[in-house]
């Protein structure tokens, strides 16, 4: 059966493979990886098939349960012959599609974690995090069997058993124990979803990102046995500033890349959090930050936790946010910083975003170490992050730029900001994603649309969806005309 997914799943892993190489060079080093990750996929794709294909399995009557039961079992025995590793890094979102073919679900299931793979820098990582994502997908396919209760009841002491592997029934997810009448209304701290970002990603201020890995790097030499550093003291609050668009939220997903990264190879518990604990009732907040704050400072576990837009979080008191309970909240945060309330064992950086950093409380801004982020000032700055974002589309064939001489020279007039630079590649992405609706082929599997969508690019009548150097430079107009705008509500022009 493995080999049968792998056959399914050539041009799938064909092209992972070539991905792979483009990352991280063609050596021995790279095809040890993709050997890894392949004998993972036949694991799993081999283990599902034959799941679905057995008659005392029978398909329970339902095709989605089966479909998500056969996922369970296959994520599960994945991890178990390929030794459960613990990793930090977080894969992305993923829906389990259990309403369509059986062959539909192995492709997605590939192609996720063929994204997972690429999204990061070291091959040692791909390595580590193979067992570690199927541990994952075992956790999120569990979750699909609550839609089908009656049968996941019918199938939770099931026992599978392989060569090398053992399912003993579907776990039970334990619920925290309340006390009996008693209702906890505090918020406590929200995961991060991570979008990985690699270094070659990120244009300009490349001391910025110097000072980040630095100090992420200090964080990460915490002992959560002992609950000490070595490193300490270290920077723990960051604040990054600057323009809407300059980039901020951008070097802070670096930095939890770096953390993430280096804790998947050392095995420490990293959490990547946000601090956000607003609230409805009046009081709430000031419960909320204290629960929030004592649950970073416990010392069991190395926390990043981000704040965005910390102006509206921590406010000023000369904007008047000493009244009621903001002055209490911001309190709570001068004691954490201080170690007096909450002990300090150097596991944690609070890394923030402000595009108004003087409305923030100057008691609490004296707390961070502040990175002013410009974004991209040069020309030729300006150019490679409308490269890079142009890139996925110059590699489909969608984005079709022969000469590049008009671009720089707007971009040469006029200093638009990174998000108007991105703002320019997503309207290219608009226009290649009317294709889904003009083809109307729901029908074909990933392949077949892509083979599709390849053939629809090379008849005529596909000029309509394709971008060029003039509609690009048509959208750097639109946004430059928006540039100007904005400079003359500044400066009372007229408008």
């Amino acid at each position: 059966m493995a080999q049968r997914a792998l056959k399914e799943l050539g041009p799938g892993l064909s092209s992972l493979e070539l991905s792979m190489q483009d990352r991280f060079q063609r050596g021995e080093r790279t095809s040890k990886a993709f050997f890894d990750v392949r004998r993972s996929v036949g694991m799993y794709g081999g283990v599902y098939l034959a799941m679905l294909a057995s008659k005392d399995f029978g398909r329970a009557g339902n095709n989605g349960f089966a479909r998500a039961y056969a996922s369970f079992v296959a994520a599960s025995a994945t991890s178990q012959v390929m030794n459960e590793s613990v990793s930090s890094r977080i894969p992305p979102i993923l829906s389990l599609p259990v309403d369509v073919t059986d062959f539909a679900v192995l492709n997605a299931i590939t192609m996720h974690f063929s994204k997972y793979v690429l999204a990061t820098d070291r091959l040692e990582i791909i390595v580590k995090d193979n067992a570690a994502y199927f541990a994952w997908l075992a956790d999120i396919a569990s979750r699909a069997l609550d839609q089908y209760p009656n049968l996941r009841e019918q199938y939770k002491e099931k026992c599978i058993r392989g060569a090398k592997f053992s399912i003993l029934g579907i776990p039970e997810r334990k619920k925290p124990v309340q006390a009996v009448g008693q209702q906890d209304l505090r918020k406590g701290l929200d995961p991060y979803t991570l979008n990985p970002v690699r270094k070659d990603s990120i244009i300009g201020s490349k001391d910025i990102l110097d000072r980040l890995e630095t100090e992420v790097n200090c964080l990460m030499y915490y002992d959560p046995k002992r609950k000490d550093n070595p490193f300490s003291p270290f920077q723990q609050f960051v604040l990054l500033t600057g323009p809407t668009g300059a980039g901020k939220t951008l070097f802070a997903n670096y930095a939890m890349t770096v953390a993430s990264e280096i804790a998947a190879i050392s095995r420490k518990p990293l959490r990547l959090v946000l601090l956000n604990f607003e609230d409805r009732y009046q009081c709430g907040p000031l419960d909320n930050i204290r629960s929030q704050l004592q649950e970073i400072s416990s010392g069991d576990a190395i926390h990043i936790a981000f704040v965005d837009e910390m102006e509206t979080k921590i406010g000023s008191r000369n904007n008047g946010a000493s009244e009621g309970y903001r002055n209490e909240v911001l309190g709570q945060f001068l004691r954490f910083r201080g170690g007096s309330d909450y002990p300090n064992y150097h596991n944690y950086m609070i890394i923030g975003t402000s595009n108004k950093p003087d409305h923030i409380d100057p008691a609490a801004l004296r707390v961070f170490d502040i990175y002013e982020v410009s974004g991209p000032q040069t020309t030729d700055e300006r150019m490679a992050v409308l490269k890079v974002n142009l890139s996925l589309g110059m590699t489909r064939g969608t984005i079709r730029i022969q000469d590049w001489k008009g671009i720089r020279e707007l971009l040469d007039i006029y200093p638009l900001n990174a998000a108007d630079l991105v703002a320019v590649a997503q309207q290219a992405e608009n226009k290649y994603r009317v294709i889904a609706r003009s083809l109307s082929r729901h029908d074909l599997g990933y392949e077949e649309s892509q083979h599709v969508v390849n053939r629809f690019l090379q008849q005529p009548q596909a000029s309509a969806f394709i971008t060029t150097e003039r509609d690009v430079i048509d959208a750097l107009h639109a946004r430059a005309d928006h540039y100007i705008k904005i400079n003359r509500s500044f400066i009372g022009g007229a408008a």
